[in-house]
């Protein structure tokens, strides 16, 4: 499972759900009041991972209790838990990143996400990871062996108290609704659609975000809210304070903006209504986005070829894949004021982008082409990037039908057809010209 695709399309560097510091276990505003059940069933008896502590089990058998009974979901195996240390903690999230992530993997991500703005050339994105994660991860549930670990010192306290009540309920999310057979929500998919990835983690997120803070409210003691607080605030996050603003809102977008789609619906018919949701989970960002608009704004599917061998044998594809309205905001929002970005990509209707590196040449290259609700959202999507384009090149110049960015070091082109807008950035004119000529545009739309 995705932790997090930290650019749409990208290999995620771990396959857990995590819970993150920042801003993953601040108590939202507004939250309403838990609805108690009856009839809950007692836990399971339940094999451990290692030894644990009698009371620290004891205290995590309560705790799933609790959850079952907030929640109003049920386990169907037994639970399976780890409690581990700090270096514990950071050794085994090492692993799991370098089991199917390699620092070549990174480099590409890092390439994409310099195309698109996010990142400088040659950002060591690899080394951002391994101490980031290190970092930042509380516990996370693992879906393949269905194992929940806690970081934690021998006394359980009440912040990993806390973060027991967020994994146990992805345990219970999962065992519910199955989140790859039943969701898709897999490697596979998650290569194939990012922004779908990142919209059904939102969902996963949000729903246990909600389910902490009400177990915290419900069952925690003024001072042991008190504790937490103290905890969480003297936590330090250096490496995240200072990583790039996109991989930080990458990081919370499915903790934050899940929060408030899943109270959106919580509001409306407590966790019987979210668990309706997950009978048809959202299919884009621009639905955790706009959550009034699910489910019926679906994403148009483009039809884009293959481009690579157009470019020649020396070039490869780095990634193919759907940004999505939040990415799209966020790619904009780097040279734009973030209103101007949020509603320009406002419209988004669905899009497909295609990026390539050259080895020899160390050179890369991208186009993105995005379909928009109404000519009119087209028409201020195109705008934005005009003015994106200026602010990050230079002033454009008119060439026939598209407008044109040129530099020392890329080649950049936008134009519009109908409700459709092609952007290429390309290391020079020849390289633009083999792209934008190696099929028509405006593309089929399904």
């Amino acid at each position: 499972m995705e932790i997090l695709d930290l650019i749409a399309g990208s290999t995620s560097p771990s396959t857990q759900i995590p819970t993150i510091v920042p801003d993953a276990t601040a108590s939202p505003t507004a939250i309403p009041s838990p609805t108690a059940t009856s009839d809950i069933p007692s836990p399971d008896a339940s094999p451990t991972l290692q030894a644990l502590p009698p009371g620290v089990l004891s205290r995590m058998q309560t705790i799933e209790a609790q959850v079952m009974e907030l929640r109003g979901l049920y386990p169907n195996a037994p639970t399976r838990r780890r409690l581990l240390t700090e270096d514990e903690m950071q050794r085994v999230v090492i692993d799991e990143i370098t089991e199917g992530y390699t620092s070549e993997d990174a480099a590409d991500d890092a390439r994409v996400m310099a195309l698109f703005g996010f990142l400088e050339p040659g950002f060591d994105l690899w080394t951002l990871y391994l101490d980031l994660y290190s970092e930042q991860v509380l516990g996370f549930y693992d879906d393949d062996t269905e194992d929940m670990t806690v970081l934690s010192d021998a006394d359980f306290d009440i912040l990993a108290q806390f973060t027991y009540a967020h994994e146990y309920d992805h345990f219970l999310q999962d065992h519910t609704f199955d989140f790859k057979d039943d969701l898709h929500y897999d490697d596979t998919s998650c290569e194939a659609n990012g922004d779908r990835c990142l919209a059904v983690q939102a969902l996963f997120e949000g729903d246990a975000v909600l389910l902490q803070t009400q177990w915290l409210r419900t069952y925690a003691s003024q001072d042991e809210i008190a504790e937490l607080l103290e905890i969480t605030s003297s936590i330090e996050s250096p490496v995240f304070s200072t990583a790039p603003e996109f991989i930080q809102q990458s990081m919370v977008f499915p903790y934050n903006q899940g929060l408030e789609f899943v109270l959106y619906f919580h509001l409306k018919g407590q966790w019987a209504a979210v668990d309706d949701v997950y009978h048809n989970p959202p299919a884009s960002t621009e639905q955790i986005l706009h959550p009034e608009n699910y489910p019926d704004d679906v994403p148009v599917i483009l039809e884009v070829p293959d481009l690579a061998a157009e470019l020649g044998p020396d070039w490869r594809q780095m990634d193919r894949d759907i940004l999505g309205e939040w990415q799209l905001k966020m790619m904009l929002s780097e040279y734009l004021p973030g209103d101007v970005a949020g509603n320009a990509a406002k419209g988004w209707g669905g899009d497909m982008y295609i990026a390539f590196h050259n080895d020899d040449l160390d050179r890369s290259a991208l186009i993105l082409i995005a379909a928009w609700d109404t000519d009119q959202d087209a028409t201020q999507y195109y705008e934005a990037m005009r003015d994106y384009g200026d602010a990050r090149f230079t002033d454009y110049t008119a060439s026939g039908l598209q407008l044109v960015w040129q530099t020392e070091t890329y080649y950049a082109s936008l134009m519009r057809g109908g409700n459709q807008t092609q952007w290429i950035l390309a290391p020079d004119e020849a390289t633009e010209t083999a792209l934008r000529s190696a099929f028509t545009f405006p593309v089929l739309q399904q």
